[in-house]
């Protein structure tokens, strides 16, 4: 329990920090939501890990919402693959709380939310890329 009340309470730290520099207010609520349940499971409150799962549920729909969205949409990789880390990341938090935690069950959800994190950050790289690629391809159609 106390692995995923770490991993809420990180992922609410990098959501604060997201809500700082882009102004998206949802981040913020995801935050303060995260840090609620991750301080709770911090403290061996046994009851708050059906919270954490309903929280992971709503997670992997949004995640699969975004990835069909990102797949309606032509060369839009980047969606796709931020919709794969936030069903991956949930999938972590399910491993770690549902259920017996076993030390390798445990170490698995590790993996897991490891795995997820490299596919945020990847799509985030993706993303910037596509970005600082599209002024370009148009000041080269102009000229």
């Amino acid at each position: 329990m106390r692995t995923a009340g770490w991993i809420l309470l990180v992922t609410a730290a990098i959501n604060l920090l997201a809500s700082l520099f882009t102004g998206i207010v949802t981040t913020l609520v995801g935050a303060v939501v995260d840090v609620l349940l991750g301080v709770q499971l911090l403290r061996l409150r046994d009851r708050w890990r059906v919270w954490v799962a309903v929280r992971a549920g709503i997670g992997a729909a949004l995640g699969v919402f975004i990835c069909v969205g990102g797949v309606m949409q032509p060369g839009n990789t980047p969606t796709v693959i931020f919709g794969l880390g936030q069903i991956v990341y949930c999938g972590s938090l399910f491993l770690l709380v549902l259920g017996t935690p076993t030390p390798r069950r445990v170490g698995l959800g590790r993996i897991v939310f490891a795995v997820s994190v490299i596919l945020l950050f990847a799509g985030g790289f993706l993303a910037a890329q596509q970005a600082g690629a599209q002024p370009d391809e148009a000041l080269e159609g102009r000229t």
